[in-house]
């Protein structure tokens, strides 16, 4: 079954809303430069309140071995989301199935560099890429080499994904799980909660779920 995760988490009344809607993970991103930044504090005090089977991602950039670690221990996250360099992580205690790898699948992206980390981690995120940027850039990826990277690991397909183009994205890549970010949002980091509630109707149909009708 598609697994969805609401990146770029900054407030409890968005966590609420995508956890009611059945969001399956949620993303806080806790590097500075970015306009979706949250301070670890004040990301335990949301994360106290998620329920155990909603799972909570940091979202980190580059980290040295000790930052991966603290994250992951001080708020109890159930994975750390890797973007720039991995080498932090990878020489970590923080174990394998709590690694989110996440790359930045241009058109020059060589989806067999993937191939030497499959048992490295737990999945790989595939974004889009802006040079300077990591994730939330609002552009879609290239979904054939999505498609490729399967064939090294599971893969969670990010960048630019939206109501209007959720249904093509993922009957073209059939990805484990799907990222939604800034194509759910009002203002970066500020979820438009209409925004969800659509995606979530086209994720309940992709899945074959029947939606809820007035009155049940």
């Amino acid at each position: 079954m598609l697994r969805v995760k609401i990146c770029g988490i900054t407030r409890r009344a968005d966590a609420e809303k995508a956890i009611s809607l059945g969001a399956d993970a949620l993303g806080f991103i806790f590097y500075p430069p970015s306009p979706r930044y949250i301070e670890p504090k004040q990301a335990a005090a949301i994360i106290r309140e998620v329920p155990p089977d909603v799972r909570c991602i940091g979202v980190v950039v580059s980290p040295i071995r000790a930052e991966a670690e603290n994250l992951v221990e001080e708020l109890s996250l159930s994975a750390l989301q890797v973007h720039g360099e991995h080498r932090g992580i990878l020489n970590s205690a923080v174990p394998p199935k709590a690694r989110w790898l996440a790359f930045q699948a241009g058109e020059q992206f060589d989806p067999d560099i993937l191939q030497g980390f499959g048992k490295q981690c737990e999945h790989f995120l595939l974004d889009a890429h802006r040079p300077g940027q990591f994730g939330g850039t609002g552009q879609p990826g290239n979904w054939e080499i999505a498609v490729a990277a399967k064939r090294y690991g599971s893969v969670i397909l990010a960048g630019g994904l939206n109501p209007a183009n959720l249904k093509e994205a993922v009957a073209a890549v059939q990805p484990f799980a799907i990222d939604l970010n800034s194509g759910v949002e009002k203002t970066p980091g500020i979820k438009d909660h209409h925004k969800l509630e659509q995606a979530f109707q086209i994720i309940k149909e992709i899945r074959g779920e029947n939606p809820t009708h007035p009155g049940h």
